[in-house]
């Protein structure tokens, strides 16, 4: 979805949703903002794109099987009537599979956090390459749920990011959202090297950040939403000078 400014197109931003297909808000959410800069027509200071399914694969595979233990990596579409279970549970974590510090988890395919057979192994991550390459972008947001907080890099190391103004603009929207939500370090509570947002901020310098949505998993209500939305509002239309 490219949502484009009032004024001019020099500046984007990329909204990224559903990395995760058990992650089911990282991809409402997303959908939800298109909408309302769409309707609500503010006045965007930069272009905006929006890729709310960022694993069309693996939201296929939660429409047919939602596998809750083994539904955060990408899985190839199957028929209902297939029944053999090392189909349910194969697949790449998308958002291991990014080639700035990227790690080799395992041999087996079945892993929790496989993450591929090497760095941008998949069609998903060689597209988004593609895309980031061909598009300027000023500043990235990925979705993701649950967890109430607004993460930068690193995740692949504890070691501290050292960058104040994108610190600031992660405490600024975890405050503007509220409701409990902070900013913290990706690599806070586990390691999570070949990640997003690291490959955005390490590989290409764009300042990428993820929104942890919610505090469970399922939060039918999405109560956060407005708050967030008006935290994307304000950045798009250019007044918060960060």
């Amino acid at each position: 979805i490219e949502i484009p400014p009032v004024s001019h197109d020099q500046d984007s931003i990329l909204l990224i949703g559903s990395a995760h297909p058990i992650e089911w808000h990282a991809q409402e959410i997303p959908l939800k903002i298109a909408e309302d800069l769409i309707q609500k027509k503010p006045p965007l200071h930069y272009r905006v794109y929006i890729l709310p399914i960022f694993n069309p694969d693996g939201f296929a595979y939660m429409k047919v099987i939602p596998v809750f233990y083994a539904s955060n990596r990408k899985n190839r579409y199957f028929p209902p009537e297939e029944k053999r279970s090392s189909i349910y549970t194969r697949g790449v974590d998308l958002n291991r599979n990014f080639s700035y510090q990227w790690q080799k988890t395992s041999d087996d395919p079945t892993h929790p956090y496989y993450s591929g057979l090497r760095p941008l192994s998949e069609p998903e991550t060689k597209a988004l390459k593609n895309f980031v390459e061909s598009n300027p972008l000023s500043l990235v947001i990925s979705f993701h749920s649950p967890g109430k907080t607004v993460q930068y890099p690193w995740g692949y190391t504890k070691k501290p990011l050292n960058d104040k103004r994108l610190i600031s603009l992660a405490r600024w929207i975890a405050s503007t959202i509220g409701n409990g939500y902070r900013a913290i370090q990706d690599s806070a509570n586990y390691l999570k090297p070949g990640c997003e947002i690291d490959w955005f901020y390490g590989e290409y310098k764009i300042p990428a950040l993820r929104i942890e949505v919610s505090d469970k998993l399922i939060d039918r209500s999405l109560s956060d939403y407005p708050s967030i939305f008006s935290a994307i509002e304000t950045i798009t239309t250019g007044k918060l000078n960060w």
